[in-house]
């Protein structure tokens, strides 16, 4: 949905179990001419569908948040300022779900760490 739009993945690596995405944000995505204008920042809403959509990655198929059970918004991506971000995930199968661990982070500073279980969807 957002992929190739509002972001693209630069590069993708995987360590001891932990993915690794190398995200370009398009600072003119027409999604910063409301939110917002003279400022412009990532919604939270657009790097949690960055974090599933990386997941959907990794996992080859779609899939939906069951429920986030930590979220924490720790600073704002402004993407005049950021314009590459590394998203690390973490994910665990657990039946029909999984437990995703991840992390929003640039060189100069941590935006986000979520934990959550998604589902697949059919």
């Amino acid at each position: 949905m957002l992929k190739d739009k509002f972001f693209s993945i630069k590069e993708r690596t995987q360590d001891e179990g932990t993915y690794k995405f190398a995200i370009l944000l398009n600072k003119e995505h027409q999604v910063y001419e409301g939110h917002f204008p003279a400022m412009p920042v990532v919604p939270g809403v657009c790097t949690l569908q960055t974090i599933k959509e990386c997941a959907e990655e990794i996992i080859g198929g779609k899939i939906r948040y069951a429920e986030i059970s930590n979220c924490k918004f720790s600073a704002m991506i402004v993407p005049t300022q950021t314009q590459e971000v590394e998203i690390a995930i973490n994910l665990q199968p657990e039946e029909e779900n999984f437990i995703i661990k991840a992390t929003v982070k640039s060189q100069e500073a941590n935006f986000l760490t979520l934990k959550a279980t998604m589902i697949k969807e059919n």
